[in-house]
């Protein structure tokens, strides 16, 4: 056997492979038996499309001729709502927002520079809720504010607003009985420092439901029932709790984060399903030791682990169904269409068709050290080198729809392959995340695995 010095190994992943790049998966939603998500395809210049598909059928971009994408807030976030087949987005390229029939038939309902929108849900099967962000010239900054989009006609004014005077609106969510809940927050807090969530009544009225200073409340989600669940981190964790009229209550006690720092505007990251008994179950995902955990929590609180992943991201429900985002240490991330009650999952979109031998791929390991800049521990993840058989080529990935029927279980691949002996230290790329409220997973990324298949740790 040759013996390769540290980087010049073979690889079976090319630097042609590292230019295709890989497809940037965003929000899923589910409609009916139809599931469309939002994709940015590295061949497209960055711009991002709404992709449709019927059942088990093709795939389609509904969305050839715009860019379904929003810097509200300079992170965007939920560029598009789907109901009863109806479309509507935010266009980037022309800076209005559209409304797209079942037919196919587009309107544009607002006028170019009438601001930035994201965060849009249905009120109705005629109008949407949202944020809108006012550039106007005139202001000192961009003014934020929640509007009403009629979908059959112009809105003249950008919409009707109907909340107003707080620095920053996220999350607008219509309840079935037309009230709209959001959370809001001012300078200089920030989305994970003190928050306030707020109802409106269709009468007009308002109710604030969490307002704790010094508390982050965040993601409200409507039940059938016309309770009000959202996440707050009053405990020191971001945990679930119920709002009714009778007041607000915690519905489990777990140290852990069932979501991210809300930098974007995005939809409330766990569904609401029906448990035992007429119970609420609470379809989520959560983080331990680094890894994500995807599973459920009982109307006793008992927290259900379906999978433990590298990554992990759920949708609302619809229909006990949801679009969850799941990543793994040994393949590209995948949007899958996940039923609660059976655990089985379909692939709807991958992030990239290169993929390498599941043998072959570099797997981190949770490493820990200090540093004379704080006492607290610094944490990183370790890939080691990893040898690949002579002859290996790049294998392409299977089309969207393949493994229907699969189990949505916990990823496989506990082995780093045969990794090659010798005495000297490999060399060491060090990547460091953003920050300040960043973090690495463990996910699988094929940049890393370029390196540690040619000898360089990571």
């Amino acid at each position: 056997m040759t013996t390769l010095p540290f980087g010049q190994w073979p690889s079976p992943i090319s630097a042609a492979d590292l230019r295709i790049g890989r497809r940037r998966l965003g929000e899923g939603f589910i409609d009916g038996e139809t599931c469309y998500w939002l994709q940015s395809n590295p061949d497209d210049a960055g711009r991002t499309t709404l992709w449709r598909r019927v059942g088990d059928g093709e795939v389609s971009d509904l969305t050839a001729h715009w860019d379904v994408r929003t810097s509200i807030h300079e992170y965007g976030g939920t560029s598009a709502a789907v109901d009863h087949g109806r479309v509507c987005f935010f266009d980037r390229r022309s800076g209005q927002v559209w409304s797209l029939g079942k037919d196919g038939t587009a309107l544009a309902i607002t006028e170019p520079g009438d601001g930035v929108y994201g965060g849009f849900t249905f009120l109705n099967r005629y109008q949407v809720v949202c944020v809108r962000e006012n550039h106007a010239s005139d202001l000192v900054e961009p003014q934020d504010s929640i509007v009403v989009l009629n979908l059959d006609q112009a809105n003249p004014g950008g919409g009707q607003i109907v909340a107003q005077g707080a620095d920053f609106y996220f999350s607008p969510a219509v309840s079935p009985h037309g009230c709209i809940a959001w959370m809001e927050y001012d300078h200089p807090s920030m989305p994970w420092d003190s928050t306030r969530i707020i109802v409106l009544a269709p009468s007009g009225s308002r109710q604030v439901i969490a307002a704790t200073p010094g508390v982050s409340a965040i993601h409200p989600q409507w039940h059938t029932d016309g309770s009000l669940i959202f996440l707050s981190d009053d405990s020191g964790y971001w945990n679930f709790y119920r709002w009714t009229p009778l007041g607000v209550r915690r519905l489990h006690d777990h140290a852990y984060d069932f979501c991210s720092p809300p930098w974007v505007l995005s939809r409330p990251p766990y569904a609401l399903l029906n448990g035992p008994n007429a119970g609420l179950r609470i379809g989520c995902s959560w983080w331990s030791d680094g890894q994500a955990h995807l599973g459920w929590i009982e109307p006793t609180g008992e927290l259900k682990t379906l999978g433990v992943y590298a990554s992990a991201l759920v949708g609302p429900a619809t229909g006990g169904a949801s679009i969850v985002q799941l990543g793994t240490t040994t393949s590209p991330a995948e949007l899958r269409h996940l039923n609660w009650a059976t655990g089985k999952s379909r692939r709807l979109a991958r992030e990239s068709d290169i993929t390498i031998d599941e043998e072959k791929v570099s797997i981190p390991t949770q490493i820990q050290w200090q540093t004379s800049d704080t006492d607290e521990p610094v944490y990183g993840w370790y890939y080691p080198p990893v040898a690949s058989a002579e002859g290996v080529d790049s294998v392409r990935g299977a089309e969207a729809g393949s493994e229907t029927g699969s189990e949505t279980g916990s990823e496989t691949g506990s082995t780093a392959g045969s990794r090659a002996g010798f005495e000297e230290k490999p060399p060491c790329l060090m990547l460091v995340h953003g920050g300040p409220t960043a973090y690495s997973d463990s996910s699988f990324s094929l940049v890393i695995q370029y390196f540690t298949s040619r000898g360089i740790a990571v």
